[in-house]
């Protein structure tokens, strides 16, 4: 997008070298073996269940529906952008009275679903409202940089459930996708894999550590982006 060249799978589109205008991810985690981009195809070994595609299908009356929304000036799709619902924080455990905390939403945004990016990016203020739901968070060191937030690592499995909503359905990420990694070496706080940051103009970003729990198959003619409970 930003050097205006034609990208490679337009070009293969145009050259009609695929069996279907399609590609499709498949990410392992912690550096296993295994990931696949699959060009011109969808790998049903790894998912299971239905491929739930955001956009309607001729035939497939079953389909929750949502467009791509961003477009270059002759019709592409721009960065495969879509509307989220926004972030959904539930039930982790209040420290003092272990009683489970309310559900919580963030206002709905544009995000850009992207394989290149390792973590997920929203803005700083939805940043700030989501950790402030995190017990015992807090502003990570500045080695991270602005918009990064830490927690203690030994409370990972008592935060709950993250998920990130698409209309009236919300995909979950695992906490092990959530866990960027210890704050400093030999660090009892681990920073969290979700960062707050404004360079994209309001516009979030689901990397991997999204991904990795959803194969994502990316419709290029319709175009539209469907997601299935990765294996």
């Amino acid at each position: 997008a930003i050097s205006n060249s034609t990208p490679f799978f337009a070009n293969l589109v145009a050259e009609g070298c695929l069996a279907s205008n399609v590609f499709s991810f498949f990410m392992t985690r912690g550096g296993a073996t295994g990931s696949e981009l699959c060009l011109g195809c969808v790998n049903s070994e790894k998912y299971t269940g239905s491929a739930y595609f955001l956009k309607v299908f001729v035939g497939r009356r079953d389909i929750e529906y949502y467009p791509v929304v961003t477009f270059t000036k002759t019709g592409e799709p721009f960065e495969w952008d879509l509307d989220s619902t926004g972030i959904f924080y539930n039930c982790s455990k209040d420290s003092s009275s272990g009683q489970l905390s309310k559900p919580w939403k963030s206002k709905g945004f544009t995000v850009t679903i992207d394989s290149g990016t390792t973590f997920i990016y929203v803005s700083k203020e939805i940043a700030k409202e989501f950790y402030a739901k995190i017990p015992n968070s807090r502003p990570a060191s500045p080695d991270w940089g602005d918009g990064s937030y830490a927690f203690p690592c030994d409370s990972l499995g008592d935060i709950g459930t993250i998920s990130f909503g698409f209309g009236d359905k919300q995909y979950a990420i695992d906490l092990r996708d959530f866990n960027a990694g210890p704050e400093s070496d030999g660090s009892a706080d681990c920073v969290g894999g979700i960062f707050g940051d404004d360079l994209w103009g309001g516009i979030a970003v689901l990397g991997d550590a999204f991904m990795k729990n959803w194969y994502s198959v990316f419709d290029y003619v319709t175009p539209a982006i469907g997601f299935a409970k990765a294996v």
